[in-house]
């Protein structure tokens, strides 16, 4: 005979409480989850915002770069500015003005502008200007011998390089080596510019001459333009690459290295 159990109603409600705990909904446990999601969500943005920020940096300090990179070789490509040589006899560093004096009875006067002596690998070269003021309604005058004396000369005006130091002159060589003095005939083209030109009153004249290169270890001399008008007294050489005296010791001194 099997034995009776019986519950009593305190421990009918107790087993009811356990099974509706065991079967109850499954709602409310993911419920946890997707607050911890929701935080999460809340975090990763922030990081990611970083993380986006980084670039953005590096692409300012690119951008900064990339303009300098530019402008080098926008400057590198751009040519240079042409280099203006015309002379200006405003820029002579020395002038003497003389009256024109010829047996044309011209009235009028010149300025004579001394701009260098500068040593180059081809001689010693002279420049100068001359500014003639007179009147030109009827015609320009020819400046060797319609603004100047005439005597006996021809085209070219070369003028007297004096080292009085040391006792010697230099002069526009010819051809054949040999030297005047003033106004000489026409042969020396390739030592000293023609002046066989009509100016016009106030027209700048632009002249120059190479003589040789002193010997001696000087920096300055004199130089006589035409008999009867004074002398550009004291004038520096310039040297350039080269030293007083050495002129002629260079080629050894290359050929020893």
């Amino acid at each position: 005979m099997r034995p009776t159990i019986r519950y009593t109603v305190p421990g009918l409600v107790t087993i009811a409480a356990l099974t509706l705990t065991a079967c109850g909904p499954e709602d409310e446990a993911p419920a946890e989850f997707q607050d911890d999601s929701a935080q999460t969500a809340e975090v990763e943005p922030a990081a990611t915002t970083e993380e986006a920020e980084e670039p953005e940096e590096a692409d300012e300090s690119e951008q900064t770069e990339e303009p300098e990179e530019d402008d080098d070789e926008a400057d590198s490509e751009t040519p240079g500015t042409p280099t203006d040589s015309t002379l200006n006899h405003e820029d002579a560093v020395d002038t003497i003005t003389y009256p024109i004096s010829t047996s044309s009875g011209i009235e009028g006067e010149i300025s004579m502008g001394l701009h260098s002596l500068e040593v180059t690998d081809q001689g010693m070269l002279l420049t100068m200007s001359f500014v003639p003021e007179y009147d030109d309604s009827n015609r320009p005058e020819r400046f060797y011998d319609g603004l100047h004396t005439a005597r006996n000369i021809d085209s070219h005006l070369m003028p007297v390089v004096s080292d009085r130091a040391n006792m010697k002159a230099y002069y526009v060589p010819n051809e054949a080596g040999e030297h005047l003095f003033g106004w000489v005939p026409a042969n020396r083209g390739p030592w000293a510019s023609g002046l066989d030109i009509r100016p016009r009153s106030g027209e700048t004249v632009a002249f120059w001459a190479y003589y040789p290169v002193p010997e001696d270890e000087i920096e300055v001399v004199d130089i006589a333009v035409m008999d009867g008008v004074q002398e550009f007294r004291d004038v520096e050489i310039d040297w350039g690459a080269y030293e007083p005296g050495d002129y002629g010791d260079l080629p050894e001194d290359d050929n020893d290295e």
